[in-house]
Formats: C-alpha cells, sequence, structure tokens
C-alpha cells in the first residue's frame, strides 16, 4: 500500500520525533546521539552533508540517503534536505 510507511520498513511515527533541517540535526547529532533513531539526508545535497555524515559515523548513528522526491514525502515541509527521527522513548544501558 503507498504511503503506508509500516510497510516501507520505517518506524510508527507514534513512537518518534522529527527534527527538521541541518542546524537542529546538527545539534541532535552533538548533544544527543543516543535519542536518535535515523538520520535522512537528500542526495547531492551539500552544505553540511559532510559534517552530518561524519558526525553520524563517529557517533554511531545510522543514516541513509534519499532522493530529493522520496525526503519530500516523508518530510513535508522545510527539511532543506536533512531530517532526523528521534525516538520518544531512550535505552539506558
Amino acid at each position: 500500500m503507498k504511503g503506508d510507511t509500516k510497510q516501507e520498513g520505517w518506524s510508527d511515527a507514534t513512537s518518534l520525533e522529527t527534527v527538521l533541517g541541518p542546524k537542529p540535526v546538527l545539534e541532535a547529532l552533538r548533544t544527543g546521539p543516543e535519542r536518535l533513531d535515523t538520520v535522512f539526508l537528500q542526495e547531492g545535497k551539500g552544505g553540511r552533508a559532510g559534517e552530518l555524515l561524519a558526525l553520524c559515523r563517529e557517533r554511531g548513528v545510522r543514516y541513509k540517503l534519499l532522493p530529493r522526491e522520496r525526503m519530500d514525502r516523508l518530510f513535508p515541509g522545510n527539511h532543506q534536505g536533512v531530517a532526523a527521527r528521534r525516538s520518544a522513548v531512550v535505552l539506558l544501558d
């Protein structure tokens, strides 16, 4: 079924908070990477994309590169090519 996020393998949106834009996502990576589920980056996007990718790798945060059309469909609004899903529940060791 088109648009069904569970079918596409995405987590249930009710348990996740979305962060849009490069600055808020960068701040989340710096201050609370353990709270991030996945960072989404638009393919071919310049700017802070390299810094965000490096930080994701360094902090062990999962990331996905997506075409612009998919970013626009998943994250309507002004995402500027960067979005993140932050888990509402943080699991502690």
